[in-house]
């Protein structure tokens, strides 16, 4: 007895990793719907031909069911709707789909009219295209704001799925340059770098999406961007 019931819970094992409950379900349908075609046969063909038209109906049904019907179910979904759930999603997430992934400084602090050059590569991961980009706010060095305002010297477009860099110059009054580079003069290993707050600068651009005009998107900068580049 007890060899036989290992069999069987070995065998219903087996069935759990190779089926599962839709498997079972469609199974079940298929079979009852090739008993349906046998009835409707039973008078018409000998009876030893009963069982293999049985399970040849069965086998059709699942085929059906498994290969067929799925792909009618894609071929019934528009493109424009795909499209459009695929834009609200990405304008949903902008702030993960575009990435300033590299900070590059270039300074120039003891001239007469200083200012810092960052070269900010962005990664555009959504379905838009970024176009008219435009710089607003203004950055602060510790609590202190920064008298220049933000430019844009090399603005470009980001199309989708690219990587694109932009420089943002930042102007300094000759106090805050000599602050920023008295600070790294003193400057030791393992200490932070000085940096500046860019929380309250915006890039304002345009998204686009297959020629159509969505609503515009605004990256904000990082509350700290530091003045050297990395060792």
């Amino acid at each position: 007895m007890w060899p036989k019931w290992n069999k069987i819970k070995r065998w219903s094992e087996l069935a759990e990793h190779l089926l599962t409950l839709k498997d079972l379900i469609e199974l079940l349908l298929a079979l009852g719907l090739g008993r349906v075609v046998r009835n409707l046969l039973v008078t018409r063909i000998a009876p030893m031909w009963l069982m293999p038209i049985w399970l040849l109906s069965t086998a059709l049904i699942l085929w059906f069911i498994g290969w067929i019907a799925p792909k009618f179910k894609r071929s019934g979904i528009k493109p424009e709707v795909w499209c459009e759930a695929a834009a609200q999603k990405d304008m949903s997430k902008m702030r993960q789909r575009i990435v300033d992934i590299k900070w590059e400084v270039n300074r120039c602090l003891g001239a007469s009219d200083p200012y810092i050059d960052f070269n900010v590569t962005f990664l555009n991961a959504s379905v838009f295209n970024l176009s008219s980009p435009t710089i607003e706010g203004k950055a602060k060095f510790g609590n202190d704001p920064v008298l220049g305002i933000p430019e844009l010297t090399k603005p470009f477009p980001v199309p989708r799925g690219e990587k694109v860099w932009m420089q943002i110059r930042q102007h300094l009054s000759s106090n805050m340059a000599n602050k920023i580079q008295e600070l790294i003069n003193a400057r030791r290993d393992g200490q932070v770098a000085a940096s500046l707050d860019f929380s309250e600068i915006k890039i304002n651009f345009n998204a686009e999406f297959l020629g159509h005009q969505q609503k515009g998107f605004a990256w904000v900068g990082p509350e700290r961007v530091p003045v050297v580049n990395p060792d």
